[in-house]
């Protein structure tokens, strides 16, 4: 085994920015396993999902050592096999999946385990398949057990900040790892509390820089324990940038060795404890825009916000009560505790959110565990979970957040779920449905968010549902999309489409492309469609100065074009002092049903319903306007001016009447 120790310190270069992961946290050894597709969604920058055909993970400190047990769990939408090795331990496996069932591989813990601090081992544990797989990294060892869903390989970042808690066990350590996948890369690391380190401590705040081959890992252990000793904030940062760069990145896992997540006011029982282990999204990837459903069956959670840039504005918006406000600076973290409704999360810069459950003396059974929740702006539209039938989870949970608009399309096995309307932002809403141990399947129209989770007693899980991988350096803002606010981009046929392009970046040109073989060149555009149907609009975001990886960016979305309905009515007989009656004789134009009708006739007054009826006093000619809204908010309006005509003036004279004698009747009006 080759191990490295680094004493050199270096200054901090502060950089913002780096590109997604997604992960989740699967507690003790009952595991789900997840599959994720994209969905349609706001914009889509560089997408990536969490399955690949190349991953690196590592294996953090365990309070009970090498007595832990590591497994791999690997699954696969096709049958494919591959290979999981340890190059530089020269161990190596194969394994085989068939389609939509999950291969166990057992890492030797001799070989993957690492347990010391501020030094490099050569441990990285290598996954390589022929067609792409989920991958998910587990550790554990009786009441101490933890699981990552593993990223692959392309979808690495190369700016990081750790997430971990408030250290309260003293006896373990607060921790990350980084494992670089290309030789020579170099590391710029600031830690935000003193790290354990071989030459001495790697004081809180100073930079240092280390460099690691393929495979080699990088494990930084915190100096000491205590409601301070948290390395949430740590910077992590590849640095071999610019003219000469290639782009390298690195995968970075953070947590605990062991630990208590506390609450005021506990109640009578243990403080359950467990180590964290997650690995984490880079910076790039973080969103503005976050809600929070409480885990059902627990009485509380603690939310912890991360900011990535200084001088960010977040705001908490609770259920009751005013809002938090807190001004974060880079690396800077504010904790909401003991909560138990919805939050909705606004940040005015790029944030990380985490939702921890807490230890079982907090109320309800379980245990902690840490949760990495995605951004509204990353979602999915078919997720499946498999739930495993081992330990001691007896309730089993999936809380989805979806916009409105696919509440009516959105199944889980095939049913329908309740929803309730998220407090502050209405236009999404929640489920927390209890399901049972195995395949689980959800699917809608649009995309949405889920977190599977379960809770025993002294045991528990949880862990975002798939991971819909965007770089949201640059983004496409669809300002008028006729669907706005409910997770759909569209546009009525002949309308006009605004869009406007956003970079972290100075842009050198702007690029459009919009899908139906027309582009432009602007930073903020127009189009007009000249047709129904599906389309991508990409932005090609072109850099002043070559950053490493690429001269550009490109960022997606998925849009569609409706058509609209025309309107159309007609009526009864038009006479004056008579009652007309009025008929929706309208057309969908499409498979989009006509929802709203509204009538407005000559005086202002309105009806909305499918027909109408209005008496008029006089004869004349008088306007009235009909209005139909489709489903997916195409409108059309037709205004007609209809003549009433005047009754009739009858009169007439006749002969003398007489009984048993025909009388003739003259007509003497006209009409």
């Amino acid at each position: 085994m080759k191990v490295k120790f680094f004493v050199m310190v270096k200054a901090f270069h502060n950089s913002l920015a780096c590109l997604l992961t997604c992960r989740m946290s699967l507690k003790h050894t009952l595991l789900l396993f997840v599959f994720g597709f994209l969905g349609l969604s706001t914009a889509l920058s560089q997408n990536s999902s969490n399955k690949g055909t190349d991953f690196w993970v590592g294996f953090m400190n365990h309070r009970d050592g090498q007595s832990a047990g590591m497994y791999l769990y690997i699954t696969s939408d096709s049958n494919t096999s591959g290979k999981v090795e340890i190059p530089g331990e020269n161990w190596s496996t194969t394994f085989n999946v068939t389609a939509n069932q999950m291969t166990l591989v057992q890492v030797p813990t001799n070989k993957a385990y690492v347990s010391c601090s501020d030094c490099v081992q050569d441990r990285g544990i290598h996954v390589t398949s022929q067609k792409k797989i989920v991958v998910y990294s587990h550790i554990y060892h009786q009441y101490a057990s933890d699981a990552t869903l593993v990223l692959p390989t392309p979808t690495t970042g190369k700016k990081y900040y750790a997430m971990s808690f408030e250290q309260n066990r003293t006896d373990a350590r607060s921790q990350f790892m980084i494992i670089a996948n290309q030789d020579d890369t170099k590391v710029r690391i600031t830690p935000s509390i003193d790290i354990n380190g071989q030459s001495g401590t790697r004081q809180a705040d100073k930079s240092y820089e280390i460099k690691l081959d393929a495979g080699e890992v990088y494990q930084a252990r915190a100096q000491s324990a205590g409601t301070t000793e948290d390395v949430t904030g740590s910077f992590i940062e590849v640095i071999d940038t610019g003219a000469s760069a290639s782009c390298k990145t690195v995968s970075v896992f953070s947590g605990s060795s062991d630990n208590y997540i506390l609450c005021s006011g506990a109640g009578w029982g243990l403080n359950s404890r467990d180590n964290l282990y997650q690995q984490l999204y880079p910076v790039r990837s973080w969103g503005t825009e976050y809600i929070t459903v409480p885990f059902k069956g627990r009485d509380i959670d603690h939310v912890k916000i991360l900011a990535s840039e200084d001088q960010t504005t977040v705001i908490i918006n609770k259920e009751t009560g005013a809002p938090t406000v807190k001004t974060l600076n880079a690396g800077e973290a504010y904790t909401e505790y003991d909560v138990n409704k919805t939050l909705y999360i606004l940040a005015g810069k790029p944030v990380s959110v985490a939702q921890f459950q807490v230890s079982q003396k907090c109320g309800g059974k379980g245990d902690p565990s840490m949760t990495i929740l995605s951004p509204i702006q990353q979602t999915l539209k078919d997720i499946t979970v498999y739930s495993s039938e081992y330990e001691d989870i007896d309730d089993h949970y999936i809380n989805i957040i979806i916009p409105n608009a696919g509440i009516n399309s959105f199944r889980l096995d095939g049913s329908t779920a309740s929803f309730t309307k998220v407090k502050k932002n209405q236009a999404y809403s929640y489920a927390q449905v209890k399901v049972g141990k195995g395949n689980h399947r959800m699917t809608a129209d649009v995309g949405f968010l889920a977190i599977a989770y379960g809770f025993g007693n002294y045991e528990s899980y949880g862990y975002s549902a798939g991971a819909n991988i965007k770089d949201l350096t640059a983004q496409i803002d669809f300002t008028n999309s006729a669907q706005a606010g409910t997770g759909i981009n569209s546009i009525c046929l002949g309308d006009v489409a605004k869009f406007d392009g956003k970079a972290e970046y100075q842009v050198s040109k702007w690029i459009w492309d919009y899908g139906d073989g027309i582009r432009d060149t602007a930073q903020n555009v127009t189009h007009v469609y000249q047709d129904t149907g599906d389309y991508v609009v990409t932005l090609y975001t072109y850099k002043v100065l070559f950053d490493g990886c690429s001269t550009y960016d490109s960022t997606i979305m998925e849009m569609r074009v409706n058509g609209k309905p025309i309107a159309d009515f007609g009526t009864s007989l038009l006479c004056e002092k008579n009652l007309v009656n009025f008929y929706d004789s309208s057309k969908a134009n499409g498979p989009n049903n006509i929802l709203v009708r509204q009538w407005i006739f000559h005086d202002n007054s309105t009806v909305y319903a499918s027909t109408s009826k209005y008496t008029y006093d006089t004869s004349g000619n008088f306007d009235v306007t009909y209005v139909v809204r489709s489903s997916v908010q195409c409108f059309d309006t037709m205004k007609r001016t209809i003549t009433i005509n005047p009754l009739p003036d009858v009169s007439f004279i006749g002969d003398t009447v007489c009984f048993y004698i025909q009388v003739h009747l003259r007509h003497v009006r006209k009409l």
